[in-house]
């Protein structure tokens, strides 16, 4: 009786051994599959568990990060696992600074899970890498800066156009005075009242949305980051 116990007891083993094996292989499958890059941490503040595209997204082409600190390339994930009061049940998004494996920073958006394990507090962070969304609406307001630079200098203009028309009619009944026409001061006077009218009537170059197009802000972002650092 006791060895039928004992084989039923190591029959149970196989069967939960084999349904753990089964699961995790699931669970490997259903992680690398994923198009959305999926961090795990634990709670030495070291990366568990990377899949494919997060491996890609870390710039990892050969080889894997899982074992590094995880402050090398998401610090703010590290700062998350160290805290004193972490809870079991922290479910926050973040939007912070990423680093990949060449050096290369961006901007990462991170939607972050804890859970308590028997060794510690863990965390799972689902990555984005957000930086074309920041160049794209940098690039938005920019163009919106301009737009409304170009409708307050269309609006100036317009205004000086009216002031330097007065002022020309006012000029022009000066000079029907005697001795007040062909004077220098007469002249130097009409002089100003008709750059002023040029000045107004001038429009603005209207390829300066294409050249702000036109630029490379990749490179600008870069040039930005080393002077910063």
């Amino acid at each position: 009786q006791n060895r039928r116990r004992e084989l039923l007891i190591s029959h149970q083993m196989a069967e939960a051994d084999r349904a753990r094996s089964e699961a995790e292989q699931e669970f490997r499958a259903l992680l690398d599959g994923s198009p959305a890059a999926i961090v795990t941490v634990d709670s030495a503040a070291r990366i568990a568990t990377v899949n494919e595209a997060a491996r890609r997204l870390l710039a990892f082409d050969n080889g894997s990060p899982a074992g590094e600190p995880v402050e090398n390339y998401l610090p703010v994930l590290a700062t998350i696992v160290r805290a004193k009061h972490i809870g079991p049940m922290l479910r926050t998004m973040i939007e912070t600074s990423g680093r990949q494996r060449t050096g290369e920073r961006f901007l990462a958006h991170l939607w972050v899970s804890t859970y308590l394990t028997p060794t510690g507090p863990r965390l799972a962070a689902v990555v984005s890498d957000a930086t074309e969304q920041l160049r794209d609406r940098e690039e938005t307001g920019l163009q919106q800066l301009l737009m409304n630079s170009r409708i307050i200098a269309s609006a100036v203009s317009h205004e000086t156009r009216n002031l330097s028309a007065a002022a020309g009619i006012v000029h022009s009944r000066l000079g029907d005075r005697p001795g007040v026409r062909g004077s220098e001061e007469y002249e130097a006077l009409g002089k100003i009242i008709e750059d002023l009218r040029r000045l107004s009537s001038a429009e603005l170059p209207k390829t300066s949305e294409q050249a702000l197009e036109g630029i490379d802000l990749a490179a600008l972002f870069q040039q930005l980051r080393l002077i910063l650092t």
